[in-house]
């Protein structure tokens, strides 16, 4: 294959790629969540995150940082969004960051894998963030 120019091209594609980079994001998440430019706390626990993933698969996260206000007001990086639930006890506080967790891995991995007690919390909130997971698995 020539160029604009004459010169030979020579093209190379690795499908193992995507996998790879996805795999160092997702460690970069648990490793002191290093380059991570989002902070999700519910109530407590923080949950590190790339916006630009959160962003490609939630049409919710796409909106809010496509919207510039959020980081014009943050001057912190991270940046911190406050999970927040009204009526969420202690207990119940745990299931709900369980279940944001198990939403934002999904969101790396399409790996869905929660307790029964915590199905129901991840269903609302990946409703809420426009993420989809296939319905069958949600009942």
């Amino acid at each position: 294959m020539a160029n604009d120019d004459g010169e030979r091209e020579t093209s190379f594609f690795d499908r193992r790629h995507g996998d790879v980079v996805i795999d160092a994001l997702r460690g970069q998440r648990y490793s002191a969540a290093s380059f991570c430019d989002v902070t999700l706390n519910v109530r407590g626990r923080t949950i590190g995150a790339h916006a630009c993933v959160l962003a490609a698969v939630s049409p919710y996260f796409a909106e809010f940082f496509g919207s510039d206000l959020p980081r014009g007001y943050s001057q912190r990086c991270p940046q911190v969004i406050d999970i927040v639930v009204d009526g969420v006890d202690a207990v119940s506080a745990d299931v709900l960051a369980d279940a944001v967790e198990a939403v934002v891995e999904f969101i790396y991995s399409g790996y869905l894998r929660v307790s029964q007690a915590t199905l129901a919390r991840v269903a609302e909130i990946g409703e809420f963030l426009s993420v989809s997971f296939r319905s069958d698995l949600l009942r």
